[in-house]
This record gives structure tokens, C-alpha cells and sequence, in this order.
């Protein structure tokens, strides 16, 4: 199975801290390969984290990411995979933090 997805990401922010997670997916050990950018807010930079639940691994761990800027992402999925998500940002404030992610597996 190959393919592409192109797909916008919202996370509700509060106080400077967001956090959300996927419910568990077949995903049938697949390679993916591709980018996240972030969209919005155009200030301030971010500690973002993505972790896989079901391996209880690491699959990003960045820092002093700003938008615009895109990073590049690569793994491998096992049979299932539940994704979580988690953003610091360096202001105490309240917004929607968007990434754009483009991907093929």
C-alpha cells in the first residue's frame, strides 16, 4: 500500500500548553515519510512532541520550532498505532496551533 496525504492539523492551546491524542489505528507496519509546518500563530517558537502509544515510542521530539519552518519526519508503524500529540509554546496564552502535514506511505 502506497499513497500521500496532504492534511491540516489544529490543537487547542491553553496557557501555553496543548495536548491531544488519535484513537488507535490498523496501520499495518507502514513506512511514512514527510513534513510537518507549522501554519499558525505566526509568533513564538514550540517544543513539539509525537509520540506512538502502542510502541511507546518517540517519533518527533522538537524544539524552538517556529512557523514556516518545516521539519522532516520519518517511521515506521507497527500493525497499530495511536498517536499523541503535545505542544508547549513559549508564551502563557490561549491560541490554535496548526500544522500542515505532507506525507507519503
Amino acid at each position: 500500500m502506497h499513497g500521500r496525504f496532504n492534511q491540516s492539523f489544529s490543537l487547542s492551546v491553553k496557557n501555553g500548553h496543548g495536548q491531544e491524542q488519535s484513537p488507535k489505528k490498523l496501520t499495518g507496519f507502514v513506512n511514512i515519510s514527510g513534513t510537518m509546518t507549522i501554519t499558525a500563530p505566526d509568533t513564538g517558537a514550540w517544543h513539539l512532541m509525537v509520540k506512538d502509544l502502542v510502541k511507546n515510542k518517540p517519533i518527533l521530539d522538537q524544539k524552538n520550532v517556529k512557523a514556516g519552518t518545516a521539519i522532516e519526519l520519518r517511521y515506521k508503524t507497527g500493525m497499530h498505532t495511536q498517536i499523541q500529540v503535545e505542544a508547549t509554546w513559549d508564551q502563557t496564552a490561549d491560541t490554535t496551533l496548526v500544522v500542515e502535514i505532507n506525507a507519503t506511505y
